[in-house]
């Protein structure tokens, strides 16, 4: 590692610095780096925080009753894709927001924009990667892309069920924030006042230039803009990513209630006849199942009239 050079970093000798692996000179040799300047420590910082967030993780594999093979797999697996992360932040970190620093280069790079509109918009990247933008929402990323790097800039919100390939990390620039993952199914979503990162499979890391978050299977992390801080949830409502996976289940709750995501998840109106029948409450799940048979079985659940025309769906008494 040569360290005159800033950010110049041989990242399995910094794994090895990390795990407590590093003979005396290989350690003296990350020292003298880290020390080079701010910028190299603020990196080091944001690479140990992505160490000490999979430490937990990598010690439950290899402590699982297995043989000395297997437990070399586990950590063989484990450091190439931390290597790979590492490599992520260290790019991120050395040319942040570079679409928005306003220099310009002479190699032009067009993009391709994907808007939404006022309805659900279905994709599939050039990776083979699937996204699925809710109403509104603003997806941008450069023509080329996949063929250096994985990087897409999203407005509004979405949900990527991402090809896994470590050689190219995946990146989302959202706002002050950017979102790694290598291969997760997730949805994002911002707001003026917070971003939100909800992890249906696997993880991903938040982070912006003083902090970072890992977020994994079944947790939530979140960005308050204006305190400028990560907050991390350890459950969420996978009904709210409804309208991506057209999953649903409820468990003895309001009819109004399991409209409102009915009609987030299938781009319909639901308009109720009777006020009375918003309160009636029901348990049932459905997956991917058409509009058309979820409110029949609404319909015979809760002895109600229902009638679709042009996505609205009016819910009456019976006669």
């Amino acid at each position: 590692m040569d360290v005159h050079k800033e950010n110049n970093i041989d990242f399995e000798l910094l794994a090895k610095y990390l795990s407590g692996e590093s003979t005396p000179e290989e350690a003296i040799e990350v020292d003298d780096w880290i020390s080079y300047s701010a910028n190299n420590r603020r990196v080091f910082e944001q690479v140990s925080l992505a160490w000490q967030g999979t430490a937990e993780d990598v010690a439950e594999r290899v402590n699982r009753p297995a043989s000395p093979h297997k437990i070399n797999i586990y950590r063989v697996g484990i450091a190439a894709s931390l290597l790979v992360l590492f490599g992520a932040l260290w790019l991120i970190v050395r040319s942040p927001q570079n679409e928005h620093s306003g220099n310009s280069t002479s190699n032009a790079v067009s993009y391709i924009t994907k808007r939404a509109g006022k309805g659900i918009l279905r994709d599939t990247l050039p990776d083979r990667s699937t996204v699925v933008q809710n109403a509104n929402s603003v997806l941008r990323y450069p023509s080329d892309f996949n063929a250096a790097n994985r990087e897409l800039h999203l407005g509004g919100e979405a949900w990527f069920d991402v090809m896994p390939n470590a050689a190219k990390p995946f990146l989302i620039d959202i706002g002050k924030i950017r979102v790694i993952v290598l291969g997760t199914s997730f949805n994002v979503q911002q707001s003026s006042s917070r971003i939100e990162v909800s992890v249906n499979t696997g993880s991903v890391m938040m982070l912006n230039e003083l902090d970072s978050l890992i977020v994994k299977t079944g947790q939530k992390g979140i960005y308050d803009i204006k305190e400028n801080k990560f907050i991390l949830l350890n459950s969420f409502n996978f009904n709210d990513l409804g309208y991506a996976t057209q999953k649903l289940s409820f468990e003895n709750i309001p009819l109004k209630e399991i409209a409102a995501q009915i009609e987030k998840a299938y781009g319909v109106t639901v308009v109720f006849r009777n006020e009375k029948l918003k309160y009636l409450t029901m348990s049932s799940s459905f997956d991917n199942n058409s509009i058309t048979y979820i409110f029949d079985v609404i319909s015979v659940t809760l002895h109600v009239n229902y009638k679709i025309n042009n996505n609205v769906v009016y819910i009456s008494s019976p006669q």
